[in-house]
């Protein structure tokens, strides 16, 4: 009797399957194949947020750099304090008034002659979990200029406070002591900026900036 074949081969032949063994190295190509497509999908996804992160970086630089330069160009007065909960004043290792806090003080010729302080802006560095933003706040007032501006700005206590506008959302301190803020020439005269600006970047490193500028008032 013959056997039955299919094709010219034997039925038997014609019915085999994978073994084991060509499953498990297909099984392990195809592995490689999608980590290879994963890994390269998340490095373009890191350089991309890394860069996104870095252009708003720049941006809110520009944007905190512009805001600061005209308040600190037409106020009367500048003072720099510690921080904005500890509103003494801080000497570094050079023996420069620096801080994490700096109030911008505006006055106003009255028609006695006298002047009256009528306008505060602040910057401060907050405290938001592991962030350190910029904050800032204006009080508006109509008070003679010998009053104590401590009394004329916002408790201690609102610090991080939605009220304050944000002006960036992460900054660390390089001056000595790690302070934001720098009162130049020790004399009132103008503000040095000197943090490094954070963005949180992607999932390896934060994107980041330092930035380093003197704004000198007018008057």
């Amino acid at each position: 009797m013959k056997k039955r074949t299919l094709g010219g081969l034997p039925a038997h032949s014609a019915r085999r399957g994978f073994t084991l063994v060509e499953v498990l190295i297909a099984s392990a190509i195809l592995v490689l194949v999608i980590v290879g497509a994963l890994g390269s999908y998340l490095y373009g996804l890191n350089t991309y947020s890394y860069d996104l992160g870095r252009s708003f970086v720049n941006r809110d630089y520009r944007n905190f750099m512009n805001d600061m330069s005209s308040t600190v160009t037409y106020c009367n007065q500048i003072r720099v304090y510690s921080a904005f909960n500890d509103r003494t004043a801080y000497v570094d290792i050079n023996g420069n008034t620096s801080g994490n806090f700096v109030l911008c003080i505006y006055e106003t010729l009255q028609s006695d002659g006298t002047n009256n302080i009528t306008r505060l802006v602040g910057y401060y560095q907050g405290n938001d979990g592991a962030k350190s933003p910029i904050r800032s706040f204006t009080v508006s007032t109509n008070v003679d200029s010998n009053t104590d501006v401590l009394t004329l700005i916002p408790a201690a206590a609102t610090m991080n406070s939605s009220s304050h506008p944000l002006e960036y959302p992460d900054c660390v301190g390089l001056n000595p002591g790690d302070k934001v803020f720098r009162d130049f020439g020790n004399n009132g005269t103008g503000v040095m900026v000197f943090a490094q600006l954070r963005n949180p970047g992607n999932l390896m490193k934060k994107a980041a900036n330092s930035i380093h500028f003197t704004v000198v008032r007018r008057s």
